[in-house]
């Protein structure tokens, strides 16, 4: 049976394996958990009562379920102190080992047993990397898991410390260990615990191990304990020692490479209350380079397919250092940066190359430099590691620097971003950074780089995710028939649903979600999130023919719209994840403004463990996905509209420059249609077109939505498509069709005042005499020292620039004497952007009358509107 058993390490499993080998008459196991959890936690000891005993049973019984303040694995204060015991005085903490297992435990009895148990758990728990490494050497040394099957003596109290140690500091409160603990123990009738058969495990594996119950520190040092203690592989078995010139880059990086694996190899998704592993789950999107825009006879020899399969970090070309990764809301781009860092992880011991995954919403220039914001992420899983570490990483060239979400950096704080991201690139040129976005994100502040975007999946992408989903999660036969309907286009989706709705992986699982109800899809954003929501408040219980009350006392109307206020109110301050004090502060706003007779904790219960839209890890809660806090800030506005619009437009105004990809404006205007373009596009408008005269209008009109005009001319190597700096003039004008004009700078005059970059064809082959014409399309400013005096001495003609990429300053144009010809430019009549103002101005007409013509009809629709 023991090869069919799923082995996961947790700490439940632990837990059990220790309550197993303890002395007779038996210790109460309240007592062994909390002097257990007293070694990692100095605060544990002030655990006592009912409360102990309830979570000691479900720590015991893997309760997937238990979600305790008490049991602090991850925490990141807890973990550094316990850590900083371990690296100061190792073998204080080893006798505190001995000390709880002469207490507890019968070694001399069951030592060997839980030895070869914990061993086998290790080994067979195939989210474990094998590069991980484990204290398990008198004197801290470490031991890979790979290296675990060589081990000819153990120390058992090395060996405790060293597997404890990697639970409490990675596992977090992730108790997925419940199917391992239903394998190895059996029912035991009643309320009473599952026995442990322990046939089951530690009889299968190392049975020519010794124990050793010696804690004297060993003065041979760490080789020297591996040669007494291990059985070393014969040559051939493990890789050569590394010839490049950083190998020992990897090495030192070890230990944080394994324990940021395990992190990131587990995770939770909209449908898994519980972390699942990664690749089990995930299919990886094709990602395509904006092209170059090239026209005349180059246009053929520049064009390329640039779409890249099964990406890695490794997949991109020669500009592979400096990439944008965009994607709008659920496309999966933290999950694209996810497989980076794993992928690279996995890699590592080839290219010798270490990844740094930062996520950019808690960035905070006050807090720090953006280097020390990077070096933060090492130190979290090796507080060993030094800034000079991280300094020599980026110098070297090996490190791969990941930054999630752009797009969620604080208003306030942007600026600094690009500032301080501009001096780490010139600072260390030689690593790779890789930032991701909502796709309408400012991307010419990160001039340097190249942006790819990921591609909507394929209908076998999507047939590839749905078979991956759990069937714990999803019935088998729900996902054959949603299968089968899909490729019968039985819903109907025309090809531009088809790709927003099929090809988004979060809408894709709204879907299936959804279909599992009633076995049919809306195709209106807001009923997605709608029915999503009715399914998950009943899905848990339903699955269990039980039918739970929310913990506030509230039904789910009520509390969709209570929870809206707080999605209302975090959005308003750009807040996407919470501490336990802001969450339960946060609740505690709208409980007292509504007056209601509930406590922040029942919320809090109620949002992670009833409907699961927010979820805690390491301390902080997440929304499951933002894309949720925006479709319930779009539901609780449209039952404020009418009464409090301004409050409602002042919220969307203040984020108007940020928002180009949220939810919020159209599901608003999906809901309430009328009321929206009444109390929302009427007055938003009024502020460029009432009460003016033309010129100042038109010129308000570009200081409002164009401050900057970007457009292209000749060849270019990017293309910026001209969008307004306001997500709600935006939306305005891509829903009204007729009003979006775009610029065509092939049609617009040479403007040398407002170049921003100049483009040439650069030969790669001049400085090596190579006769093979090959060109590429090149910046100018980032030719070769030398090669333009050497081009004009072969050719007598200067390098020739064939393209022009243009950011003209609206205000500086007016402003500047000289630049007279461009005020006329953007005041000739056939300029795009004057006719679009003529458009939008005439929406703004029509949309006044629509109304002023309703305010005058009589009251029985009045009373409702």
């Amino acid at each position: 049976m023991g090869n069919e058993i799923a082995f996961r390490l947790s700490g439940g499993i632990f837990f059990n394996l220790i309550l197993a080998a303890r002395k007779k008459p038996l210790a109460n196991q309240n007592e062994c958990l909390r002097e257990l959890l007293y070694i990692f936690d100095r605060s544990a000891r002030g655990l006592s009562g009912n409360s102990l005993g309830t979570i000691a049973s479900r720590f015991r019984n893997c309760d997937p379920k238990l979600r305790s303040d008490y049991i602090k694995f991850g925490d990141p204060v807890i973990v550094d102190e316990f850590n900083g015991r371990i690296q100061d005085d190792y073998d204080s903490v080893v006798n505190e080992v001995k000390h709880y297992a002469d207490q507890y435990l019968d070694l001399k009895v069951n030592g060997r047993w839980l030895a070869r148990s914990l061993m086998e758990l290790v080994e067979k728990d195939d989210r474990i990397w094998e590069k991980t490494e484990f204290l398990v050497l008198p004197g801290g040394f470490s031991v890979c898991k790979e290296e675990f099957r060589k081990m000819q003596v153990v120390h058992i109290y090395n060996l405790l410390l060293s597997v404890w140690h990697y639970i409490c500091c990675t596992k977090g409160m992730a108790e997925d260990g419940q199917e391992t603990y239903f394998a190895l123990a059996d029912f035991a009738g009643g309320s009473r615990p599952r026995k442990l058969d322990r046939s089951r495990i530690g009889f299968r594996e190392h049975e020519d191990v010794k124990v050793s119950y010696d804690i004297e520190k060993d003065q041979t040092g760490g080789s020297g304990l591996k040669d007494r203690y291990m059985q070393m592989p014969v040559c051939g078995n493990f890789p050569s020692e590394k010839t490049d010139e950083y190998a020992g880059l990897s090495d030192r990086y070890r230990t944080y490479l394994s324990r940021a694996y395990e992190k990131h190899s587990r995770k939770k998704t909209f449908l898994y209350e519980m972390q699942r592993d990664f690749y089990g789950f995930f299919v990886c999107n094709d990602l395509k380079r904006r092209e170059a825009l090239c026209r005349g006879d180059r246009k053929n020899e520049i064009r390329k397919d640039y779409v890249i399969r099964n990406a890695g970090v490794d997949s991109f070309r020669e500009e592979h250092r400096f990439i944008v990764l965009s994607g709008t809301g659920g496309m999966g781009k933290s999950m694209m940066m996810t497989h980076f860092m794993l992928d690279t992880i996995r890699k590592s011991e080839d290219t010798g190359e270490v990844p740094v995954l930062a996520v950019l919403r808690d960035y905070n220039p006050s807090a720090g430099s953006l280097l020390d914001f990077i070096f933060c992420e090492l130190k979290r899983h090796d507080v060993k590691l030094q800034m000079s570490d991280l300094v020599e990483l980026l110098q070297s060239g090996k490190g791969v620097i990941l930054f999630d979400g752009l797009d969620e950096i604080r208003c306030e704080n942007s600026r600094s971003f690009y500032k301080e991201m501009e001096t780490l690139v010139d600072s260390y040129p030689a690593a790779s950074y890789i930032i991701s976005s909502r796709p309408t994100m400012n991307f010419r502040g990160l001039s340097r780089f190249t942006v790819y975007d990921l591609q909507a999946f394929s209908q076998e992408q999507a047939v590839e995710m749905i078979e991956k989903l759990d069937q714990s999660v999803v019935d088998p036969v729900i996902k054959r028939d949603f299968v089968q309907d899909l490729e019968d286009n039985r819903f109907g989706f025309r090809h531009k649903e088809k790709t927003e709705f099929l090809g988004n992986p979060l809408f894709l699982t709204i879907m299936l979600l959804t279909y599992e109800g009633n076995h049919d899809i809306p195709t209106e954003r807001y009923l997605f999130y709608e029915q999503a929501y009715e399914a998950m408040a009943k899905k848990h219980d339903a699955a269990k023919s039980l039918t739970r009350e929310f913990e506030t006392g509230l039904n789910s109307r009520e509390f969709q719209n209570y929870f809206g206020e707080f999605c209302a109110i975090t959005y308003e301050q750009e807040k996407y994840d919470f501490t336990s004090e802001e969450i339960s502060g946060y609740f505690q706003e709208v409980i007292e403004a509504n007056e209601l007779e509930t406590t922040p904790e029942a919320f809090i219960e109620d949002v992670t463990g009833k409907i699961c839209l927010i979820y805690k890890d390491g301390g902080k809660y997440y929304f499951v996905h933002r894309s949720f806090q925006e479709y319930f800030v779009a539901y609780f506005f449209s039952r404020q509209l009418e009464q409090r619009f301004g409050a409602v437009l002042d919220i969307l105004t203040v984020r108007d420059e940020m928002d180009h990809d949220s939810m919020v404006l159209p599901m608003l205007y999906d809901m309430e249609p009328e009321k929206t373009e009444l109390c929302i596009f009427i007055p938003f408008l009024e502020k460029v077109f009432k009460g003016k005269d033309e010129e100042s209008e038109y010129r308000d009109f570009l200081q409002y939505f164009y401050p900057f005009i970007y457009y292209e001319q000749g060849d270019v190597d990017e293309f910026f498509e001209q969008t307004p700096d306001s997500s709600i003039y935006q939306y305005i004008a891509d829903k009204y069709s007729g009003v979006k004009q775009s610029l065509e700078g092939n049609d617009l005059p040479v403007l040398n005042d407002f170049v921003e970059k100049k483009y040439v064809y650069y030969d790669e082959c001049w400085y090596n005499g190579n006769k093979e014409n090959v060109v590429k399309l090149m910046r100018r400013e980032n030719l070769p020292n030398g090669y333009e005096v050497a081009y004009e001495e072969c050719n007598k003609t200067e390098v020739e620039t064939v393209g022009r990429s243009y950011a003209i300053c609206v205000e500086e144009a007016h402003r500047r004497k000289n630049c007279a010809y461009i005020v006329e430019m953007l005041e000739n009549e056939d300029f795009p952007l004057k006719q679009e103002y003529r458009d939008v101005k005439k929406l703004y007409m029509g949309l006044k009358a629509k109304y002023e013509k309703k305010t005058g009809k009589a009251s029985f629709r009045s009373r409702f509107h």
